[in-house]
């Protein structure tokens, strides 16, 4: 089973937020196509009927949790925290398996720029 810390390295934590956004999202991607069916597996295995909640892996939920704390300190002084809890949805399911082939396979683009677009689409 892999764990956060198989996708992204120790030495994250001491680089600022922004930097380690993009690193994170970059990382992530990487792992995505590294192990592509691998993971392809994890998230239908989670699937539900629309009716249910869906239910989430340990990894998604370590990653959830980094994408949450990184926008909370990005915008400290944000009067609506709870913005980043949907951001953080939003960012994981634009990198869940059918959005990320959809962008690579039909829209053509490259893993860089997938992770350019989804860290600009955050930051600025």
């Amino acid at each position: 089973m892999y764990s956060l810390r198989t996708v992204i390295p120790p030495y994250f934590n001491t680089l600022e937020n922004f930097k380690r956004l993009k690193g994170i999202i970059r990382l992530f991607i990487q792992f995505r196509e590294s192990k592509a069916q691998l993971l392809k597996g994890v998230e239908d295995s989670e699937a539900s009927p629309p009716s249910k909640p869906r239910t989430r892996s340990p990894l998604h939920d370590q990653l959830h949790q980094q994408f949450v704390n990184l926008f909370n300190e990005m915008n400290s002084t944000s009067k609506k925290p709870d913005t980043n809890v949907f951001k953080a949805d939003i960012l994981l399911a634009a990198l869940k398996s059918d959005s990320y082939l959809f962008q690579r396979e039909v829209r053509g683009y490259s893993p860089e720029d997938i992770a350019e677009a989804l860290y600009e689409m955050f930051v600025l």
